[in-house]
């Protein structure tokens, strides 16, 4: 009500009042940096580790535990969750925010370096890999066609996946789809 009020007594300081409001949005906009697509670091590291033919109660006391245990000192870890299946363990580590995520999964890679001789020996190398939302795909690409699928998989996988592939900042390329030639061996 008073707004109101004000503005009917004092017409002038209200416009001016206002106008100053708009010089200094305009300024600050004009100053604000933005960008299309920023770089954001999201700290989360995972350490998978593979061992063929153990079941999950195996996997959870011989691997998860270990790599647990030894990834609990890392700096700036916030929280631990790991899933132990058959034959393959997960440990998700979650860092605090404003973490570097490279230097953390050196951090994390050293550990689980120190614990590998306590694994046992014919399990899988542990895989340390941090999460990067900036590698996420760019590019999806469909093929469709007169020729058949297996003709489209071929060309696929041996000519737009090598040329792709030799463009400047692609980090990665993969096919999916299509028919893909597979043998199963039954004893």
């Amino acid at each position: 009500m008073w707004l109101t009020r004000l503005s009917i007594q004092r017409p002038v300081f209200v416009i001016v009042l206002l106008t100053s409001f708009l010089v200094m949005g305009l300024f600050s906009r004009s100053k604000m940096e933005v960008e299309g697509s920023p770089r954001v670091d999201i700290p989360y590291v995972t350490v998978t580790t593979v061992y063929p033919g153990t079941g999950s109660a195996e996997i959870e006391s011989l691997i998860t535990k270990p790599i647990e245990d030894a990834c609990s000192s890392v700096n700036n870890l916030r929280t631990v969750n790991s899933s132990s299946q058959f034959g393959v363990s997960f440990v998700q580590l979650e860092f605090s925010v404003g973490t570097n995520s490279q230097f953390a999964a050196q951090e994390v890679r050293q550990k689980v370096e120190g614990v590998r001789r306590q694994l046992p020996r014919d399990v899988d190398p542990p895989v340390v890999d941090r999460f990067d939302i900036n590698a996420s795909p760019i590019l999806y690409l469909g093929l469709r066609g007169d020729l058949s699928v297996k003709q489209l998989r071929f060309l696929s996988d041996h000519e737009i996946k090598y040329r792709l592939s030799q463009v400047p900042g692609v980090g990665q390329v993969e096919v999916n789809g299509g028919d893909v030639r597979e043998i199963q061996v039954l004893v």
